[in-house]
């Protein structure tokens, strides 16, 4: 049976083809001893303070190879699988370098020795979990939102985007805003818990301006690691708030949903209302409670008012990308569509670049 091993900045997510959800899911985080770097942890066991964190995926791009096999590895054991016995798919985007996806092979097919791979589209991935042929995939991850249009299966090259926001950017303003308060977050338990702040309670606002005002009666108290709580009123909702005024994190665009009606009219006109009609939102970040009722409300500003809108939010989109690649590799003819470890022995590296564009 196949494993879909989907790393992503925030989360490694594993499983097996044709499971509903991933059996082992993990933070993309490798600790290291400062006294002995041979001494390491995967996951939240490396959540402690005496270990050196690293990322070794960032913005959808390997920074570290060495700690993305400790990665890999980690998933493996999880899955109490051994590799040589699974096929893989790898939710790879189409933007990356082909040397990316050569040196991913190289890896998985030298030192797992897994007999075959496909590196797949996640935006593909993502619209084949929510049920559509015809989508704009929004997937918005820890550390970029991607934008990619999609009719009757085909991608349409033009619209493709990348914003430098995600959710680790949504993590780190709130951060901010609460240090003007005179809070910091240093360690990594902090880190952490700020993560799991916004996760609990933060929220995309209806009405900026009148929840300013009345912020005071939105306040809630969060629990610290170290003993202490903090009461957070207009932060909850200012830092997501960055999603659709850029110009708060000090950057020049406008906001995602200006981006999204960028790319829907790169879009030829005959493709535009099936694209409109089916907005697929995926990844963590997209759970941000009303963050749909939002981008809807602000993409009806921007586009025609007879044109259909519809914003598609499913209960589990932040494991949409590994689910479309459950599906996708639990098909008959998944196999026809992998190189094996055979073809890249004998043809090198350069049969993934040729097999995945």
């Amino acid at each position: 049976m196949p494993i879909i091993l989907d790393t992503g900045s925030s989360l490694c997510k594993a499983g097996f083809a044709g499971d509903d959800a991933p059996k082992a899911i993990f933070p993309t985080i490798v600790g290291r001893l400062l006294s002995d770097e041979s001494v390491h942890a995967v996951g939240r066991d490396a959540i402690k303070n005496d270990y050196v964190i690293t990322e070794p995926v960032q913005g959808g791009m390997v920074r570290s190879w060495d700690d993305l096999q400790l990665i890999w590895k980690s998933a493996f054991d999880r899955l109490e699988a051994d590799p040589v016995e699974h096929a893989v798919l790898i939710p790879d985007h189409v933007g990356n370098p082909g040397v990316h996806r050569e040196k991913m092979a190289q890896i998985l097919f030298e030192e797992f020795q897994v007999p075959s791979l496909n590196i797949n589209n996640p935006s593909v991935l993502n619209i084949m979990a929510a049920g559509r042929g015809t989508s704009l995939s929004v997937e918005m991850g820890h550390g970029q939102i991607t934008l990619n249009a999609i009719y009757e299966g085909y991608l349409i090259t033009e619209a493709q985007k990348k914003i430098n926001i995600g959710g680790n950017t949504i993590t780190k303003f709130l951060g901010e805003l609460l240090e003007t308060r005179g809070k910091t977050f240093q360690s990594v338990e902090d880190k952490f818990a700020l993560k799991e702040m916004k996760e609990k309670l933060c929220f995309a606002s209806k009405d900026y301006e009148g929840d300013i005002s009345r912020s005071s009666d939105l306040q809630e108290t969060f629990d610290l690691p170290d003993g202490s709580s903090i009461v957070i009123g207009r932060e909850r909702f200012e830092c997501v708030e960055a999603l659709f005024q850029n110009h708060l994190l000090g950057m020049d665009e406008k906001g995602l949903h200006n981006f999204i009606h960028q790319s829907i009219n790169a879009c030829d006109m005959s493709c535009r209302p099936d694209i409109c009609a089916n907005i697929v939102l995926s990844g963590g970040c997209s759970n941000i409670p009303f963050f749909k009722d939002r981008l809807h409300a602000e993409l009806k500003s921007l586009f025609p008012e007879k044109l259909k809108l519809n914003v598609i939010a499913q209960e589990h989109r932040a494991e949409h990308t590994w689910i479309g690649g459950s599906i996708y590799a639990a098909l008959s003819y998944f196999p026809q569509n992998c190189v094996t470890k055979e073809e890249f022995a004998e043809q090198g590296a350069k049969i993934i670049s040729q097999k995945f564009q």
